[in-house]
């Protein structure tokens, strides 16, 4: 094997927290395994997951209010690292998500992923301190609307729809309620005030928050979400696209039985 040079060492100091593609054409003649093995010769430590982009959440844009969105709905904090995991049958749209980030993170799949559907749980951990940081700072899942400016709270919310909100329909075809699943109730308060908006509580296994009324409801929900993006969700994209095409109807009957996820939930109003 080739020694190292003088030169080569310099060059090591320099370069070690690149990433795998800068070292590699660095060092065209050596392996990424000599190249890491060189480093930590050296005494010098390499952070796992460098091509995340750790700066993600100190400057809110209409990404980062969505994928804000998104994780107050799917993911979870775990000391230093945010954990985001989903089932694989929207597998698409987590691949999506995750090169919004720009993390070169491991995939795993999980069995027991704690999803209704028969598809493996698909989870990713993105490993950053500064992440934390900064999520604490926003609020993150401290049961309210996060602090960010107005003009991004619409794509927060659509990122929070694509994680945990639905549209139904009754049994008479009219589009009815759109829905939240098992959050703090001082955030759909929040929600609630922001879009002016009615919500019922229905307990049928997860907590879930439902607004009153027909179309005319979901319609003003379905007018504050942004215009759709190709990182969002496609089939909640379509979802909503056909609910803005149901005629509105007048009620005719005192309850209904709308069908949440499979399950048929009486609905009073």
């Amino acid at each position: 094997m080739e020694r190292w040079t003088e030169e080569d060492l310099e060059l090591v100091k320099e370069k070690y927290k690149d990433s795998k593609e800068v070292l590699l054409k660095t060092f065209p003649n050596r392996s990424y395994n000599q190249i890491k093995g060189k480093i930590n010769d050296l005494g010098f430590r390499r952070r796992k997951n460098l091509e995340l982009n750790r700066s993600f959440f100190s400057t809110i844009t209409q990404e980062s209010a969505y994928l804000l969105g998104v994780l107050e709905a799917e993911g979870s904090i775990n000391k230093n690292k945010i954990v985001f995991g989903i089932s694989s049958k929207d597998s698409n749209w987590f691949y999506s998500i995750v090169s919004l980030t720009g993390s070169k993170a491991t995939v795993r799949l999980q069995v027991s992923g704690g999803f209704a559907s028969n598809y493996p749980g698909i989870y990713i951990d993105f490993c950053s301190k500064q992440w934390v940081e900064d999520l604490d700072k926003l609020g993150f899942r401290k049961g309210h609307l996060p602090k960010i400016p107005n003009k991004y709270l619409k794509h927060y919310m659509r990122g929070y729809f694509d994680g945990d909100g639905t549209i139904c329909w009754d049994k008479d075809n009219r589009c009815y309620i759109s829905s939240f699943y098992g959050h703090p109730e001082t955030l759909i308060e929040e929600i609630r005030d922001t879009i002016n908006l009615d919500f019922q509580k229905v307990r049928k296994g997860p907590t879930c928050w439902i607004t009153r009324g027909y179309r005319e409801p979901t319609a003003k929900l379905i007018e504050y979400f942004p215009r759709p993006e190709t990182y969002m969700l496609d089939r909640k994209t379509k979802l909503i696209e056909l609910a803005s095409k149901v005629n509105f109807l007048p009620k005719q009957q005192r309850y209904l039985h709308v069908e949440l996820d499979g399950e048929q939930v009486k609905v009073s109003e």
